[in-house]
Parts: C-alpha cells; structure tokens; sequence
C-alpha cells in the first residue's frame, strides 16, 4: 500500500510527537492496525502485532511510539503476552466509522508479501467502487445487522475497504498457509456487489461447505489413481501425516459409523442443513443455519478447550468424525487441520483453477475470495465451467457450487 489511515478525526498533526519521523511511525502503527484489523474476526476487538514488525516499522525503540500513544488514550495494549504463542494485542481505545487518508510517495510496504502470481495482481488495475456505495440502503443496513450481532470492529471495516479502492490503494498478501489476502477478500460482501471491473458487476462461484468437502477428498485421498504431486508435498510439510500408517487409517474411518451419510451429503450439497434436520426439534439452532456453520467449524479446528454447543451432537450424527478430527488434530497442534485444508483449498484455487483460466482466457478478470473466484458477466460462462470442471477433476466428484 502506498497511504496511510487513520481514524476520521485524527491526522498526523493531531498524533503525540514533536518530530515528523516519529509522527510518521506512529501513523504507520496506526494504519497497520486498521488494516490488520479488517483481516481478523469481526468480533475481536483487538489485533495482535509482534515486536519484530513493530520493530521493522517504527525502528528499535517502537516503544517510544507505543507508549505516547497508550498515554494519550489513543490505543490500549493487552499484557497478556505469552513468549512463543502470541503476540500483544493492539486496540483503538474509541470506535470510528471513516478513515483519513494520509497520502506518501511511494509504496511504505515495498513489495507484496509472499508468493502471488502477477496475474492476480494486474486484475486490480480495472478494479473500482461506486461511488457512494457506503450510503447504500443495502449496505447500511447490513452494517447495522452485524454491529447489533456484537461484531464491533464492522464499521471500521467497511470505512477502509471502501477507501482504499477508492483510492486504488492495493495490499496483497500470500499468508504461510497459501492464503491469497487482498482489498478484495477483505471486503464484505454487501460492498463486494458494488464492486465494478470497466464499469461491469463482478459474479461469483463458490464451493458449497468447503472445508468439510476438503475433508472428504483427504480422507478418500489414498483411494485416487491420479495423484496430485503439490498436495503430496503440503501433506510431508505439515509433519503429521508422513507415514504409510495414515493413510491405512483412512481405510479405518472410511468403516465407520456415519461416514456414509457425510459422504452422500457433502455429494449432495446438503451437508449443514441434513446436520441441523438431526438436531433437537428444541435445539436453540435448530433454525439458525449460519450460526450452526460457525459452529461446527469450531468443532474442526477449535482448541481442545474450546467447547461447542453442537459438539455432542456433532459426533453423534458422525462418530467418524470425532476420531478424523482427533487425528488431524494432535494435542497442542490444534491449528494443523486448518493450516492443511487452507494449503489445499489454495492451491485448487489459485495454482489449479486461477492458473487454467489465465492460460486459457488471458483477457478474463479473476478475482480469488479463498474458496470462491468472481469475473464479470463478459466472461461468466467460460469461467465457471472452468471452476466446476477444476473441483471435479481435483475432488474425484461433482461437488455443489452457490453463485452470486
């Protein structure tokens, strides 16, 4: 990104500091907080940052940007910092809901980080938001549906991503698990539809329940006669899956109370509403299909602590799953079963899918929100049947898609 953001109402005059430099750390601070901000949980009300970035950004001594900042109750500081595990947390004392823009020469963050192809980037180059979008009935009230559902950081939110494509301000990101993070997969989604390539509405694909479908493929893996050399690769990094004795277990859970039903719903794209078809005619998410979702992903790839209100209900309908969970998740590595479907849901995305339809159709405009892919209706047709034709060939079935 070449500006930098602050809360309306602040400016780099307004920060704590009588030297430029150091009001310029600070508002750097600030900005990557806003930013990282937009990455998180919307219910968090905080974000992490380690010492080495804060280092890398406001020099050696960060703590003499930090601490002015803290005193004029600019931002507040977590103390809960565990050596190895965490980093502080990072909070804006007052909640806002726009953004200032502070323009630089140049680009403060150099160069993306990790590996992107440059085709994605270039995608950006057309990319615009109507105007006004933010006063948009439809935004508005989506706004004021998730600030009510507790999620605090939402207005925040939606003030940056509409500012910086505004200002066709780019961040791209490739996290370590493969995970494309751009002003686009950070919009949400009722900013997303005012989102224009040339003037033109962006539709999009996504693969229905795909971190369950990405289970599915895992555990019939060892079944497949074409096998992919890059999953083989993820699979030997990921450290816990390296022996032949794995993939005998496969053949285990395959055996097992439920799998069948799994399979036939995650087939039939019917896998979240079969689950809550099973539940208690008294469960309190009997009807609430998005918290149910929320819920069972927990389950997957929650700490050993942490509990779910479905949980038990969960293993009863698919007691395969308890013992898969347990196996892909070995005591206090609870983040490897995530870290692994994220590396596989990326490469099917990006280095499969992405890379087939710029090969093919070079003109098409593509734009990655994880498990999903958007172009404009121009070249909607050709892309999707690409999409489909990719997640077959990759998953062994035909697997159900939503379209937007």
């Amino acid at each position: 990104m070449r500006n930098l953001y602050l809360p309306n109402g602040m400016s780099l005059e307004s920060l704590p500091f009588s030297k430029p430099k150091d009001k310029e750390k600070a508002a750097k601070v600030l900005s990557c907080m806003l930013k990282w901000s937009v990455l998180t949980d919307e219910t968090q009300t905080g974000v992490q940052i380690n010492s080495k970035f804060l280092r890398k950004i406001a020099g050696g001594n960060y703590a003499k940007i930090i601490r002015p900042l803290v005193a004029e109750g600019i931002i507040s500081v977590s103390q809960s910092y565990k050596v190895g595990e965490r980093s502080k947390t990072y909070s804006f004392v007052e909640s806002f809901t726009g953004v200032e823009v502070i323009k630089t020469k140049g680009n403060w963050r150099k160069k993306p980080k990790g590996e992107i192809p440059a085709f994605l980037i270039k995608q950006f180059n057309k990319l615009t938001i109507n105007e006004g979008a933010m006063e948009k009935e439809e935004v508005k009230k989506a706004l004021e549906a998730k600030v009510q559902n507790g999620n605090v950081k939402v207005p925040e939110k939606y003030a940056f991503c509409y500012k910086s494509i505004r200002e066709k301000d780019w961040f791209f990101s490739r996290d370590e698990y493969g995970r494309l993070h751009t002003n686009v997969t950070s919009c949400p989604r009722a900013l997303r539809k005012e989102l224009r390539n040339e003037g033109q509405e962006l539709k999009g694909i996504d693969l229905k329940s795909s971190q369950p479908t990405l289970l599915l493929y895992i555990i019939n893996e060892d079944k497949r006669e074409i096998k992919d050399k890059r999953i083989e690769e993820i699979i030997r990094k990921e450290e816990m899956y390296l022996n032949i004795v794995l993939w005998h277990k496969m053949t285990t859970l395959r055996a097992k109370q439920g799998f069948a039903d799994y399979q036939k719903e995650i087939k039939d794209g019917v896998f979240y509403d079969a689950f809550m078809g099973k539940l208690p005619t008294e469960h309190s998410l009997k009807k609430n299909r998005d918290e149910v979702k929320k819920q069972i992903l927990k389950c997957f790839f929650g700490r050993g602590y942490e509990t779910s209100c479905i949980r038990e209900e969960l293993w009863g309908a698919y007691p395969f799953l308890a013992e898969a969970v347990q196996m892909f998740k070995p005591k206090g590595h609870h983040q490897r079963f995530a870290r692994l479907l994220q590396k596989i849901e990326s490469h099917l995305f990006i280095d499969l899918i992405a890379s087939r339809i710029n090969r093919e159709i070079p003109n098409a405009p593509i734009f990655t929100i994880h498990d999903s892919l958007y172009t404009t209706e121009e070249y909607k047709e050709r892309v999707f049947r690409m999409v489909r034709e990719e997640c077959t060939e990759f998953l062994g079935f035909e697997p159900h898609f939503g379209y937007e």
